[in-house]
């Protein structure tokens, strides 16, 4: 199966629910499972609505979200209803539940390009196809564009599809944000530079503001803590959206943690061996951000990931100590919340690392 999906089949011969998520987890998929009866859904708070469930506040979730460190991949705010893991299929049957990972990346794998230009057109194609597989839709498609690289790219590629008849949606819709008269902020001149460039209409909205009884109101409905304001800001684009007809939508969001990679290239060229390369990007940083900046990273990105995974133990535990030893830095989380992070941080700091093919691709194990 492609794109983003959470779904369960039910065998009648085998009495066995079969249960499935995407590979990245795009789709939410919540459940509970007390042994006798098992109850799924998109939302959480459609399972706690239930006249049987009780509602206990899982304290360690709460926290982890409060401080801004994530540790579980499974847990909810509440306890006894929980998530199924990305790229994990599930069994449920009268024994009880038993979880599968059917795929993960390979982090050996290369690509067969030598030059940035060959891997470059790579790159322009797989998104290419990525658009157009993920345009399937019987309404009009719905695009972001903030003016920003990501989402202007994804309209490109969308719009050009749609003139070539490739797109699988009968028609595009376009749409970015006017933040009014706040030019610190207002990009409305990018997004705008993408219609003309491209030759098509986005429609420009307004900012949504809400008032503080409505993050309120949205807790109290939905049993989770309310989106951020930078998110509710755009619900003006959705509403006007579905207005249009339209049923899909595509964003930019995430596509900034997905290209902007990191500076463990000290690391990989350290372990490369290539001190050509190693000066280069040191002086371009040091040329860009200053010997105090850069150096910090060189140590940090460079240094620290080549030194022996026991070295490493040992200084990240010395830094989380210097970064938690006055836990009044984070005066929101109560005594019993502390407890629980503390526990939480030293499961995942102890937690066996996968054998990578480089040095970089650790950050991304999860």
């Amino acid at each position: 199966m492609e794109g983003d999906f959470a779904l369960v089949i039910w065998d009648v011969r085998c009495r066995q629910a079969f249960c499935a998520r995407d590979r990245v987890g795009n789709k939410p998929f919540h459940y509970h499972w007390d042994g006798q009866t098992f109850v799924f859904a998109s939302e959480l708070h459609s399972i706690l609505l239930l006249p049987w469930m009780t509602e206990v506040l899982n304290v360690g979730i709460v926290a982890e979200f409060l401080a801004g460190e994530w540790y579980s991949i499974d847990e909810t705010f509440w306890k006894g209803v929980f998530r199924l893991v990305a790229a994990h299929w599930m069994v449920v049957e009268a024994a009880g539940t038993s979880q599968t990972r059917y795929w993960e990346p390979d982090y050996w794998a290369s690509l067969p390009y030598n030059n940035e230009q060959d891997i470059t057109g790579y790159y322009l194609d797989l998104l290419t196809d990525v658009v157009r597989r993920m345009s399937r839709t019987h309404q009009p498609l719905a695009c972001e564009v903030s003016g920003g690289l990501d989402s202007s790219a994804i309209a490109a590629i969308a719009e050009h599809l749609r003139r070539e008849d490739r797109l699988m949606a009968p028609s595009l819709q376009a749409y970015t944000l006017d933040l009014g008269d706040d030019p610190t902020a207002n990009d409305l001149k990018y997004a705008r530079a993408v219609g003309e460039y491209l030759n098509f209409r986005i429609h420009e909205i307004a900012l949504t503001r809400k008032p503080l009884s409505w993050y309120g109101k949205q807790s109290r409905s939905f049993r989770e803590f309310p989106g951020f304001p930078n998110g509710v800001m755009g619900l003006g684009i959705r509403e006007q959206a579905v207005a249009h007809g339209g049923r899909a939508l595509f964003t930019g969001v995430g596509g900034d943690e997905w290209m902007r990679g990191s500076r463990t290239y000290y690391a990989e060229e350290l372990a490369n061996g290539k001190p050509g390369e190693l000066y280069r990007c040191l002086k371009a940083d040091l040329d860009r951000f200053g010997v105090a900046t850069s150096l910090r990273w060189f140590a940090r990105f460079g240094v620290v990931p080549s030194l022996p995974q026991i070295i490493r133990a040992s200084l990240k535990k010395t830094a989380h100590w210097f970064r938690f030893r006055n836990e009044k830095e984070q005066p929101w989380l109560s005594d019993a919340m502390r407890r629980e992070l503390r526990r939480r941080r030293d499961e995942d700091r102890n937690r066996p690392l996968k054998p990578f093919r480089r040095v970089g691709q650790r950050e991304q194990d999860r």
